[in-house]
């Protein structure tokens, strides 16, 4: 019998917006060299943060996930942190490969289902079930809002409202779900 482990889990997929723009412009290789700067940009953030681990890098994205659902203003601020330290190097994305990265998020949370599945005696680990699934099919919504970070209402519970300022957007039916998904948009407060 395979084993398997059911718990409630956050998710956040960081996606790099115009990939295949950025790939014309500047091939393949200098694009490679383009997201290994973009994703040491991210290490830097990760860093200290235990908790908050990098499930799979999937071409021009990044999946994140943590299992400590009071921290998921902290999961949502690592975008936030990892948009100033690209903001900061703004210059030398410019100077480097004329481009700069710009990158949107989505978040969820719910009950995941962690496996192990067998890869050549190298167990690979797979998370399947409802809130993976909505982080992706939030994706869609981003343009359509021209917002950077969406959340589904799961992740509102856990978040700071003094930290993150919410704003509902709509409700919507998606691909493969039965049920509507309520979007909400997240920013950051503004202190002043």
């Amino acid at each position: 019998m395979e084993k398997f482990t059911i718990a409630r889990r956050g998710f956040l997929f960081i996606d790099l917006v115009g990939s295949m723009q950025c790939t014309d412009m500047l091939g393949i290789k200098l694009y490679s060299q383009f997201l290994m700067r973009c994703w040491k940009a991210l290490d830097r953030v990760l860093m200290d943060l235990e908790w908050l681990e990098v499930y799979q890098y999937v071409g021009d994205g990044v999946i994140l996930t943590w299992e400590k659902l009071e921290q998921t203003t902290a999961a949502l601020n690592v975008f936030y942190d990892f948009q100033t330290i690209l903001e900061q190097q703004q210059v030398h994305f410019e100077r480097d490969f004329s481009c700069q990265p710009i990158f949107k998020t989505t978040a969820s949370i719910g009950e995941m289902v962690e496996a192990f599945i067998p890869n050549n005696n190298k167990p690979t680990k797979a998370f399947y079930g409802y809130a993976i699934s909505i982080t992706a099919r939030l994706q869609s919504f981003l343009s359509t809002y021209q917002e950077t970070l969406l959340v589904s209402k799961n992740v509102i519970s856990c978040i700071d409202k003094k930290a993150l300022k919410i704003e509902f957007l709509c409700e919507s039916n998606v691909k493969g779900l039965q049920n509507p998904i309520a979007v909400y948009a997240i920013s950051r407060q503004q202190v002043y």
